[in-house]
């Protein structure tokens, strides 16, 4: 599924974790890996001395150049395929228009950089990227000391539409690469729903709106259930009552998942799962990494 990834790097080991987590899931034989250092000269202002000296970008430059390479010997003796590039210009649109030049189906970055720097932290770079990619964007929240749990969990928040729905290819070719279990989460509104296919369902036929809609999100779930079941995969699902942000960030947290995969936004009409709402707030939320597909018109 994923052939080119593009992976933003900033000199920092922080930025480097995110090189672990993918080669969990792309195959040296099959996916070439575009490691991306942005030059950002808007950076380097005129002193009272005069502009920045020329010679000055020549090195940084090299520096960056250099660095790239360093970086690129471990993946290449895993034998993949290491493109580098130094770009120069406003990090987040040189990582999308390199993206897009060189045919990446993924970014893969860590949601901060250098910690002391806030241009690599979420809401800088890493938020305009999400912003700007029509490409699936894999999002790692830095580790300290570059620790990484083996991808065994993976969470799927769904919402019924067919726009989030958009993700379970996704799922299904991390699942089916990895070996990991799914677990398909929907939320709804009543703060006391807690259900999943261990429990007995909720009787359809209720007056409740509230159980009505339990029912409707269990019968949904099933569903989907059944066909990742079918192709063999390991599937459950929980329907969760509360706040979808919250709900979402507590059930990974207590189940321990390695990766939350899911879209930008669901239904359309539902400001809670518009971008910069519920998956913003989940990439903040979560200690796992977080697949964000980018929604398609239907």
């Amino acid at each position: 599924m994923f052939q080119r990834v593009l992976i933003p790097l900033d000199g920092s080991a922080l930025a480097e974790q995110v090189l672990a987590h993918v080669g969990q899931f792309v195959l040296p034989t099959t996916t070439e890996l575009v490691l991306v250092r942005v030059l950002e000269t808007m950076r380097y202002p005129p002193s009272r001395y005069g502009p920045v000296p020329m010679d000055l970008f020549d090195s940084v430059r090299r520096q960056y150049a250099s660095y790239l390479e360093e970086m690129s010997i471990q993946p290449q003796a895993a034998q993949y395929r290491v493109v580098t590039v130094v770009a120069e210009g406003d990090a987040a649109t040189e990582i999308l228009k390199t993206a897009q030049n060189c045919g990446a189906d993924l970014i893969a970055m860590t949601t901060r950089g250098r910690s002391g720097l806030k241009r690599w932290a979420l809401g800088s770079v890493a938020e305009h990227v999400l912003e700007g990619a029509s490409l699936p964007v894999l999002l790692v929240r830095e580790q300290p000391g570059g620790a990484h749990n083996r991808l065994q969990r993976i969470m799927v928040p769904l919402d019924g539409s067919a726009l989030a729905e958009q993700v379970l290819p996704y799922a299904q070719w991390l699942a089916q690469t990895t070996g990991a279990k799914l677990l398909l989460l929907q939320v709804v509104d009543d703060p006391e729903v807690e259900f999943s296919n261990a429990q007995w369902p909720p009787s359809a036929t209720s007056s409740s709106p509230h159980e009505h809609g339990v029912a409707l999100a269990q019968e949904y779930l099933q569903a989907v259930c059944d066909r990742l079941q079918a192709v063999g995969l390991t599937c459950h699902y929980k329907v969760l009552g509360g706040i979808p942000h919250q709900s979402i960030c507590q059930i990974a947290q207590r189940r321990r998942i390695d990766m939350v995969v899911m879209s930008t936004h669901g239904n359309s009409d539902l400001r809670r799962w518009l971008f910069g709402s519920v998956a913003n707030h989940v990439i903040r939320g979560v200690s796992c990494p977080v697949l964000v597909v980018r929604e398609l018109p239907t």
